[in-house]
């Protein structure tokens, strides 16, 4: 009898840790593939000459392979049900606003790569503008967390004459 409480008990931890480790390795494989809210987050600051621009209600359209769908931010928040691996286009349109901050349109490409399928991932973009003689100079930079505690920090220079900003990250 007492043979085989020792057995069961060996038997019971060695699952035990089976379980737990399958677990640790895989769980956030598994909860992303469950997840059925909002996949792809794009929090997004602009400061233009160090003034905050608003961005609420500021529409953004959201293209991947065929599929292209329009969203508003919530005070620059962008989101998207996202996953499938590949590329995810945001261009994010912002009217010109006050005389000598931004005289035209400020086109916004994000361009981030999902790299995962199971991916959860929430962008903070901080993108500093500087505004001299019809050009745009500054920084940005992008912050992604991702769902498997894993955190990329992705920095870029800024230098443009045509309102047209261009950013790619991702895995």
């Amino acid at each position: 009898m007492k043979t085989k409480h020792k057995i069961l008990m060996i038997i019971s931890f060695i699952f035990i840790i089976g379980i737990s480790l399958i677990y640790f390795k895989f769980g956030p494989m598994i909860k992303g593939k469950l997840y059925n809210g909002n996949r792809i987050t794009l929090n997004v600051s602009i400061y233009v000459n160090d003034k905050e621009l608003e961005l609420q209600n500021v529409s953004a359209e959201c293209s991947f392979e065929n599929e292209v769908c329009n969203i508003k931010s919530e005070n620059g928040k962008f989101q998207t049900k996202g996953g499938k691996y590949g590329e995810y286009c945001f261009k994010i349109t912002i009217p010109a606003i006050e005389k000598n901050t931004l005289t035209d349109d400020l086109i916004l490409n994000l361009n981030f790569l999902n790299s995962n399928d199971w991916y959860i991932s929430k962008s903070d973009c901080c993108i500093y503008l500087y505004t001299d003689n019809n050009s745009l100079s500054g920084n940005a930079t992008i912050n992604t967390k991702y769902n498997d505690n894993t955190v990329k920090t992705n920095v870029f220079d800024i230098d443009e004459t045509t309102g047209d900003i261009s950013l790619h990250w991702g895995l």
